[in-house]
Formats: C-alpha cells, structure tokens, sequence
C-alpha cells in the first residue's frame, strides 16, 4: 500500500506504568498463543506477510516465531481462569518498531507504527504533547549516525518505542519489559562454534522455505563488501545459487567521482564472482510509474516511517513492480564486525582529547563534550540537549568509546537504516536480512569485541559455508588483508568486462508502464522535481505549528533556534530532506496525515470490567464566547460546514458573532476518509476547493486560531454524499 493504515492494538488492564525491567522468566512461552502480527518474517518453517489485526499465525509458538528473521511484532496472549496475560515482542534486530502508549490504570496501547499508536491514544480520550526535549535534540542532530539519537523517545511525550533488546509482559495489574533473550532457544548456547552452526543451519533452512514456497524473482545484492558476500555464501551452503539473480550498481550513474571510484571497485569484484560461479545479472521486471507531489511522497514515507527513520528523500513518483521480487540483504552484518563510524568516532574523540578540546573522566563525559561541539546544527538550548544525550550515552553500558558507539549504532542506525522492508514493500520489493539472526547475534556476544572486529566470527562464517569465496579480495583493504586466503583470485582492471554486461542489461530493460489515472496529466501535477523552496516553506510552516504548542517561557529561544537551525540548512542542502521529515513527525503529534486503520480491543480481564466513558475535564469561562485558559483570551466560536457547488466544495467556517482581527483559518479536505486537499492558515473564513467531484463521502476538518502564536480549535464539517 502506498499509504500505511494507523492499525493499532489495546490491551485493557488496570496498570498505572511501566514497573522496570525483570530478567526473570516469563513461565511456559508454549502456553502463549499468537493471536496477531504485522510485517515480513520467515523461519525454516514459518513464512509470513501481515498487517495488525491479521491472526494467519495459529499453532506458531512464541519461540518459534521469536527467532524469525524479516521485519515484524506480534501480540500472543496467555489465558488462564483468572485473567489474560500479553507478550508483545518484535523481530531480533527491532527492525519493526513496536510502538506503546500507557493509559493509566485503563490500557496500553501497541502499534507498529506512529500512526497507529497516536490513533489508539486519541480513541482512549488522550491527546499527545510534544516531546520538547526529544524534538530539540533530533532537529539539530548533524550526522545520519545521530538522525534517531534514541530510538526510544518520539516526538509525543506519551509514545515510547520498545527497545530492541526488551519485551512487553502485559497482565491485569502490571506492565513489565523482560528480556527479549528469554523468548530465543539461541541465547541458552555457550559455544561460539556452535553458535555459528546453529545460525548458519537457520540461515540457510530459512532460505530454502523462501525459495520453495514464492515462486518469484529472488535477487541478491552482491558489491565488493564482506557482507554481501557473506549472504552468498549462505546461498552456496542452502544449495540454492542456480536460482539466486545478481544485482550490482552501475558506478557510471553517480555523480561524483570518489563514488564512481568505490563503486567500480566493487563491480569488478562482484562480476569477477558472479563469472565465476556462473551466476546470472538479474534482468528487472515490468514496472508501473504512480505520479505524486511533495504532500504525498512525504505522507507515504511518514505513514510507514514517522518516528522511527528520517532518511526521506523527496520523489515525484513511485515506480512499483508488476510482480513482489524477493530481495536478499546484507543488513546487520556490521554487527558481526565493528563499524567504520564507531572507530572514526573513537580516533576523532581521542585526538581532540590529547589536544584538551574533549574534557571528561568517563567515557560518558567525553561522548557528550565531543557531541556537543561537533554534533548538532546549532546552538542555544545546551543543558536541554545535553541531559538528553547523556541519557542516550548511559543506555549504552559499560565499554570503550569503540563498543559503546558500536552499542549505539545497534539500538538506533542498524534499526532505522535497515528496518525498511515494510516501506520497500510499497514497490513490491520484499526485503530479508538473513545475516541478522539470533544465532549469529550470540555468537556475537560469545567472543571479544577485539575478535569480532578482527574478523573472528565472520571467518567463522565463511568457513562453515563457503570458504572458497575468501580467495577474491575486498573493496576494503583492511578486510582484504584480514580475510582473504591464499591462492587469491586476480580480479581485472579491464571495465570492458562489467560494461558490456551491464550495457546488454540496459538494452532489454523494460519500459516503465504508466498506471493509468496516475499520469501527472491525469492528476495536475507539474513535471518539476521537488524544490528546496518547497521543502523549505514547509520547514517553516512546521516550524510555526510547534511554536503554537510551546510553552510561552520557552518560545523566545525557540524562535531564534528555529531562525539558526533554517539559516544553516539553507546553506547545507544535503540536511533539508531529513530535515523536512523531522519537523513532520512533530506535526504528527498534532495532525497525522493517516486515517485510522483497523483496531483489536483485547483485556486482561476475563470478565469485562466496566468502563466508563471519560469526558475530558475543561473550566468553562463565565464568558459566553469560548476562551483560552492559558493566555486568558478569547477562542474562536464557529460552526463549519461543506457545501456542494459547481466549481467542487465550499466549506464556510460560520463564525458566531464579529471575527476578531488576526484571526486564521486552516483547511484539511476529505473523501471516504483520506486527506485530498489541504490549505494553510490564512484570513479567509471561507474556503473554495476547486475539483471535479467523484462520487463519495466528503468532510473537511477546519482549523481556527485567534493569532499566530495560539493553539487551533479543531472542528470537523458534517459528511456530505457525492
């Protein structure tokens, strides 16, 4: 789907919190049926593609499905006498965020998306507020490595998501995050050896049920890297090469030249491979092209993606192919090793540390000094945004600079760069990362930090599967000379040899089709990418919706933050996109672009408590007009309706009695539930959508305000049939 629906679950139950975690064990998990996921997962024996609310995965146990790899949460519940307990968990490397709300002593709500979680809120009665330090911190955050500083925080103070390592034991008194390793058969081995057979043999297994059960295109992305290579080596091992397709990059494509460099290295190697097994290119499929503009390329990317990832890059359109192609990934293969960011890191900090420029007597300390120089966009708010990141610095535990910044890099950029597999779903491309698996995540665990960076694990790898691959070199010299054998392959310098592949790939590449309705014609959208002035208007106008939902202490500073942060993207174009989904997710707290998808309505209790319906709490004013408690001034009194007319839909916003002088109006516009139209605050009470009308049921939700700074009132119009 191009569009995400905010599907959501609520469990009822009478905890006021969450109580900490307990590494105890959670009793029989066999007891534990699931009762729903959502997501991509496979095992040697399960293959599964849901959305919440689904129920397909009957008479799958909790450890069966724990270990799965792919892109996913599920929901299994317990049910004794007494009451029903909940297990609420997520695939191995938390590449589906599990997104929770308490409602205390009344529910927890769960969702895999923003979306979703926001939509369960507001059906319990409560509205989301911004998360003024957790904002401030990811906006001005400067590296991608920082992009999601915590992984755990949204831009809604009351929406958490569920860290990686961390299960949710939900029963009719208490909220409680266990150990994930408790659910995994992977985490009871002690042998390193073993570890690796163990997941090379769930690897592999996992890789054979894919093959055998989708008859579909199933490519592998092969580069010069280790852990491409290491993903083909497990195909060598599964006895499936002969079915795998060879994908590569062609380096002529990009656009600078240190790239075309590192690029063309790599395809000299995955060439030279692929001749060699005599392995075929994939040859791409027949594909249709959705033409879109900015509001809806950023709505897709935030209804799958809104505060989790901010890697949004702007698109006039979406190219889907005419039939799923399985695609096999190397993600999480760096946990294996170490990161290349995590030892840049490290020498930057001990270098400015020699030269007294980092100062600190923890390793903690010296992360913080160096972030808060290097790190950010801008200044201003410094105690603010320092207290955050030294909350993020202390998750990460004990260790050297190297290992708590590798430890950061699992929690939080492992997550979001390669938990993609749901968005890249929307072009029918359905991404595995078969290298992220329990087993080879405790093999992991099981030997030094030194060893893995050395390469003991990935060797290991290879040496049970496909040792023959360690004879051809790597784009990367230091992973050349701690891994490759002896005789190695000479790979040619000859770009003859990649070019004429490449170019034969070219010339029967089919032509991309044009859905039909979707032609930008069709949909009056212009033939100009998207613009940097229309990102960066839209920057402003999100920067303008926090300020109104800012306490009036802080706005001052915020203002001159939000100036500096828009004066230096200005001048650094390469942030803007990031940026814009950044600000988005904030406007998310406040105006999701989603509708509400399907909800599931579970309970600990086995019989049904009474609940009341809550009314939320207001002072009225002795004033007959409505008024704003905070500023003590007066709301807008107004009444909205929609109205048919021969040029599309006329929504008039009735205000009662004289409109007062600075008074705004903004519009959203709907058809069976999803937004069509969209204009921003102006002075103008009356609002023209100009459109030829299909049939259905349209709304409009209208937003007034008495001035620039006031929180809106937010009426919605009655339905009109069409």
């Amino acid at each position: 789907m191009l569009f995400k629906t905010a599907n959501f679950v609520s469990i009822e139950t009478s905890a006021s919190g969450i109580e900490g975690t307990h590494l105890t064990e959670t009793g029989d998990l066999t007891s534990f049926e699931i009762l729903t996921a959502a997501g991509i997962g496979s095992g040697p024996e399960i293959t599964f593609d849901m959305t919440l609310g689904m129920s397909d995965l009957t008479g799958i146990t909790v450890p069966e499905l724990s270990e799965c790899v792919g892109e996913w949460m599920a929901v299994a519940e317990r049910s004794t006498p007494r009451s029903n307990d909940y297990l609420v968990f997520a695939d191995p490397y938390g590449y589906c965020p599990v997104f929770y709300a308490i409602v205390p002593g009344r529910a927890i709500i769960l969702s895999d998306s923003f979306y979703g979680a926001r939509a369960g809120l507001v059906e319990w009665g409560v509205d989301p507020t911004l998360d003024f330090e957790n904002y401030l911190t990811t906006v001005s955050a400067k590296s991608v490595h920082f992009a999601n500083p915590s992984v755990h925080r949204t831009m809604a103070r009351e929406i958490k998501i569920l860290s990686l390592d961390k299960a949710l034991l939900i029963t009719k008194e208490t909220i409680r995050t266990i150990s994930r390793n408790v659910l995994e058969k992977a985490s009871s081995i002690d042998n390193f050896e073993e570890a690796i057979a163990r997941g090379v043999s769930y690897a592999t297994d996992s890789l054979k049920n894919i093959f055998r059960t989708y008859d579909l295109d199933k490519t592998l992305f092969l580069s010069g890297g280790v852990d491409s290579r290491l993903l083909l080596a497990l195909c060598l091992k599964a006895g499936i090469k002969d079915d795998v397709q060879i994908r590569t990059a062609d380096p002529r494509k990009f656009a600078t030249k240190y790239s075309r460099t590192v690029i063309r290295n790599d395809v000299r190697i995955s060439n030279a491979i692929r001749q060699d097994l005599k392995m075929s290119w994939w040859r791409k499929s027949e594909s249709s092209n959705f033409a879109v503009d900015f509001r809806e390329s950023l709505a897709s990317f935030q209804s799958y993606r809104s505060n989790f990832s901010y890697a949004y890059s702007p698109q006039n359109s979406v190219n889907i192919a005419t039939s799923p192609v399985i695609a096999l990934r190397g993600g999480g293969g760096e946990m294996l090793r170490s990161t290349n960011t995590s030892i840049r890191i490290s020498q930057k900090i001990h270098s400015l540390e020699s030269s007294g420029e980092v100062e600190g007597d923890s390793n903690v300390d010296k992360l913080l000094s160096w972030y808060m120089q290097t790190g950010r966009l801008t200044g201003l708010f410094d105690d603010t945004i320092a207290g955050f990141m030294t909350e993020v610095f202390e998750s990460l535990g004990p260790g050297s600079i190297i290992e708590m910044m590798n430890m950061h890099y699992l929690k939080t950029r492992n997550r979001t760069h390669f938990g993609h597999a749901r968005f890249s779903h929307v072009g029918n491309e359905v991404a595995f990362h078969f290298l992220s698996n329990a087993y080879f995540r405790r093999a992991a665990e099981l030997c030094s930090f030194e060893d893995r960076s050395e390469g003991l694990v990935v060797n290991e790898i290879f040496k049970q599967t496909a040792p023959e691959l360690l004879q051809y070199p790597f784009e990367n010299d230091d992973w050349t000379q701690k891994l490759t054998a002896e005789p190695r392959h000479w790979i040619s310098e000859d770009d003859r040899l990649w070019q004429r592949e490449l170019d034969a790939l070219q010339e029967v590449e089919p032509e991309r089709l044009q859905a039909d309705g979707w032609g930008r014609a069709d949909r009056g959208i212009g033939f100009e990418p998207i613009s940097q002035e229309k990102q960066a208007d839209f920057i402003r106008r999100c920067f303008s919706l926090v300020e109104s939902h800012v306490c009036q202490d802080k706005l001052p500073e915020l203002s001159v933050f939000h100036q500096r942060l828009f004066a230096v993207v200005n001048k650094q174009p390469q942030h803007l996109a990031t940026l814009v989904s950044k600000v988005a997710s904030a406007a998310d707290v406040f105006f999701p672009t989603v509708r509400k998808g399907k909800s599931t309505i579970l309970s600990c209790f086995t019989v049904q408590r009474e609940v009341k319906p809550v009314i939320r709490s207001s002072k009225p004013s002795v004033l007959e007009v409505p008024q704003d408690g905070w500023n003590n001034i007066p709301l807008v009194n107004f009444s909205p309706i929609a109205v048919q007319c021969s040029g599309g839909i006329m929504i008039s916003s009735q205000v009662a009695g004289a409109l007062s002088a600075g008074t705004q109006f903004a519009y959203y516009l709907y058809k069976d539930g999803e937004r069509i139209g969209m204009e921003w605050y102006s002075s103008r009470p009356q609002m023209l959508f100009e459109m030829d009308l299909e049939p259905g049921l349209y709304h409009s939700k209208v937003f007034a305000r008495s001035g620039l700074k006031d929180s809106p009132i937010t009426k919605d119009t009655p339905m009109i049939k069409i």
